[in-house]
C-alpha cells in the first residue's frame, strides 16, 4: 500500500494506480476512501465514463442508490457503450425492484457489448427473472453456466428460475 501510496503522490493523474488504490480500498470496506480517491480524480477528468461508472459502483455497494443511479447514468450518457456502467445500473435496478423494464434493456445491451461476460448474462437473467419472463432467464442463465460452469452462483441462479416455473405451471 505505501509504494502505492506513493506512486499515486507522484503520478497523481495515471489512471493504473488510482484503480490499484480503489481496489485495494474496496477489498478492505474503505469505501468512503475510495470514493473520495476517484472524486478527487474525476475533477481532473470530468467527461471519464470509466470514473463515473466506478463511482456508481461503488455507491451501490454503500447502499446508496441516489448516488450509484446518478453515477452509472452519468457514466452511460458519456459513453453509450460502456458495457460495465450499462450492467451495473441494470443490475442496481434490479437489486432494488425499480425500473425493471430498463434494467432489461440496460442488460441486453450489456450483452450485446460483451456476449461472453458471465456476469452480464446474470444480470440480464435476472432482470427477466424479475419482468417473469422465466424461459428467457432460462437460455440466458444456461449460457451463462456455460461460460463459467464451476460458479455456484450460476447454478443457484438456474434453480431459483427452474423453481418459478414449477409453481407457475
Amino acid at each position: 500500500l505505501d509504494i502505492l501510496l506513493k506512486a499515486h503522490a507522484k503520478f497523481p493523474k495515471e489512471i493504473s494506480f488510482v484503480n490499484s488504490l480503489v481496489e485495494h480500498y474496496r477489498k478492505n470496506n474503505q469505501l468512503e476512501t475510495a470514493i473520495s480517491l476517484l472524486k478527487e480524480t474525476l475533477k481532473n477528468d470530468e467527461n471519464n465514463s470509466n470514473i463515473h461508472a466506478d463511482l456508481g459502483y461503488l455507491y451501490s455497494i454503500a447502499k446508496d442508490f441516489d448516488n450509484a443511479q446518478s453515477y452509472l447514468q452519468q457514466a452511460i450518457k458519456l459513453n453509450d457503450d460502456n458495457s460495465y456502467a450499462l450492467n451495473n445500473l441494470a443490475w442496481l435496478y434490479c437489486e432494488n425492484h425499480v425500473q425493471l423494464d430498463k434494467a432489461v434493456t440496460f442488460a441486453q445491451k450489456a450483452c450485446e457489448l460483451e456476449p461472453n461476460n458471465d456476469n452480464f448474462l446474470d444480470t440480464l437473467a435476472e432482470a427477466y427473472y424479475q419482468t417473469k419472463q422465466y424461459e428467457k432467464a432460462m437460455e440466458i442463465i444456461k449460457k451463462a453456466i456455460n461460460i463459467n460452469p464451476n460458479y455456484n452462483y450460476l447454478h443457484e441462479q438456474l434453480e431459483k428460475i427452474e423453481n418459478s416455473i414449477k409453481q407457475e405451471n
